[in-house]
């Protein structure tokens, strides 16, 4: 049975029937064709975006370069408290930040999307807040996401190819408590296929490289957070951690990663 088992796949894969075989079981092509078809519109959706945000947040004024430049120089707490004191407000960072992922990305190949809602989120903190004394701990602090915790409209698809164009029709409660403490999420990063690698790649989004030597990958699953934070494309970025998927990005790319409890 084994063999003639065998000799069929073989056959099958061969002469071209319309079935392929995976792990003994027919599958027909037409289902690999359309997940290849919509990874390519994924991918083309994913790059016209970058190049329109791109183009948003561009800027040849000599001012604005040096103030996103000395954004991006601050520590979190430093960052954090700018805003607070209001020496800064949510646009400016998250203009900064938004700018600076970009650029990463073109070198590391850390980033899902971008979160287009994020501008009008940094100006409505800055709408509720600016001016006030007492202000969310987190108030227009921008922060990046890994895709498991997922955002409404955007897919939560771990680099599988049957999951993309499979938007969530809601938002994670983390990120939900993160925004409410005034945070800005921004940007969703890059986990190995379905978080069972160290190595960052998918056939969706590609690989992910290390900011310290992009010859070799940032670690997983968190992957395109560890990329991302090393390089300064973040302030912080939130993911989990069962059995390193925080720790060994963190170990790999020269990051502290936090796990708190519950208490």
């Amino acid at each position: 049975f084994q063999v003639r088992s065998s000799l069929r796949i073989i056959a099958v894969c061969l002469l071209g029937d319309e079935r392929s075989a995976v792990m003994g079981n027919a599958m027909p092509w037409g289902m690999i064709s359309e997940q290849k078809r919509a990874i390519q519109r994924s991918q083309k959706k994913r790059h016209d975006t970058f190049e329109q945000i791109k183009s948003c947040v561009h800027s040849d004024d000599k001012n604005v370069m040096e103030l996103r430049a000395a954004i991006i120089g601050r520590s979190f707490e430093q960052l954090r408290d700018a805003l607070q004191q209001e020496e800064l407000i949510a646009v400016e960072v998250h203009e900064a930040y938004m700018w600076n992922a970009l650029q990463v990305q073109d070198r590391l190949n850390c980033l899902n999307e971008v979160i287009v809602e994020s501008f009008e989120w940094a100006r409505e903190m800055d709408e509720k807040w600016r001016g006030k004394k007492e202000k969310p701990p987190l108030y227009g602090v921008p922060f990046s996401v890994k895709p498991n915790f997922y955002m409404k409209g955007y897919d939560c698809n771990l680099g599988l190819g049957k999951y993309v164009d499979s938007p969530m029709k809601y938002e994670c409660t983390f990120v939900t408590h993160l925004r409410y403490l005034g945070g800005v999420p921004f940007v969703i990063t890059t986990v190995p296929q379905a978080l069972l690698s160290f190595v960052c790649s998918s056939s969706v989004y590609g690989t992910t490289a290390n900011p310290h030597d992009i010859t070799r990958g940032p670690g997983g699953s968190s992957g395109g957070e560890g990329a991302l934070t090393a390089a300064g494309g973040t302030p912080f970025g939130i993911g989990y951690d069962l059995l390193g998927s925080l720790r060994i990005p963190a170990n790999m790319c020269g990051l502290t990663t936090h796990k708190p409890t519950e208490a």
